[in-house]
């Protein structure tokens, strides 16, 4: 069976849910102004696709890392899955260039110590 719909679909589902799913590195600049400095923050919370309560409070750093690697274990799972020419979330091929993309956005090692 085939069901070339959901591709987009589950891609973009997956994208608003977890913005780290898809590797990307943000270029946009923000201005510190004296008193802003909470919002870079916020920013950066928000950007990474955590989650606030009703309260406006941040989900904790770590339920964000478990929700956040459950997802990018399910898009892995389904980029390997079978049969291995299926396209959905790329497939195989996508896998290695979205795995690629990831490495790209690796720091280099300090070449001295800190």
């Amino acid at each position: 069976t085939k069901c070339e719909e959901i591709g987009p679909v589950l891609e973009g589902h997956l994208y608003t849910v977890c913005p780290m799913a898809i590797p990307a590195l943000s270029l946009k600049q923000t201005s510190a102004v004296a008193g802003d400095v909470g919002n870079d923050e916020n920013d950066l919370m928000e950007s990474l696709g955590m989650i606030k309560d009703k309260h406006g409070e941040f989900e904790s750093f770590d339920k964000f890392l478990n929700r956040t690697e459950g997802l990018i274990s399910i898009m892995a799972d389904i980029m390997s899955s079978l049969p291995s020419d299926h396209t959905l979330l790329g497939g195989h091929r996508g896998a290695l260039t979205w795995l690629l993309r990831f490495m790209d956005l690796i720091p280099p090692a300090p070449a001295s110590p800190l």
